[in-house]
């Protein structure tokens, strides 16, 4: 699995108003800004679940080949990532809830999240 956390920055713990996120509701939210390299997740209440976002710049159907980032309980995280190939967009980001059940995570993942084509001319 090509899956590794990244380094964040804490942002405060408010709605993003941003083109393109996914919400869980009462969980968390994941949004990619305009630049389509810079993600933020976030975690909405101080629990035992652990939000996180899965990002990938490749094909949503192949899901072990992604980033991952962590938002801190109760608040955000933001990370621009740098691809090898500069012109190279987030293409997807997936937001999971991971739960500490027996001393081992479990996750549960929403569908892959796609912006609409406007935001990602050519790429699609």
């Amino acid at each position: 699995m090509a899956a590794a956390v990244l380094a964040v920055s804490v942002v405060p713990a408010h709605a993003l108003d941003v083109p393109w996120k996914d919400e869980w509701t009462g969980v968390g939210q994941a949004a990619v800004l305009d630049d389509l390299k810079t993600v933020t997740v976030c975690d909405w209440v101080k629990d035992e679940v652990s939000v996180r976002a899965r990002i990938g710049n490749q094909s949503p159907q192949d899901p072990d080949d992604y980033w991952e980032l962590e938002a801190p309980q109760g608040s955000c995280a933001s990370r621009r990532l740098e691809f090898t190939k500069p012109a190279t967009p987030i293409r997807w980001v997936r937001l999971c809830a991971y739960l500490d059940a027996d001393h081992g995570w479990e996750a549960a993942c929403r569908r892959p999240a796609q912006p609409a084509h406007r935001w990602m001319p050519g790429v699609l």
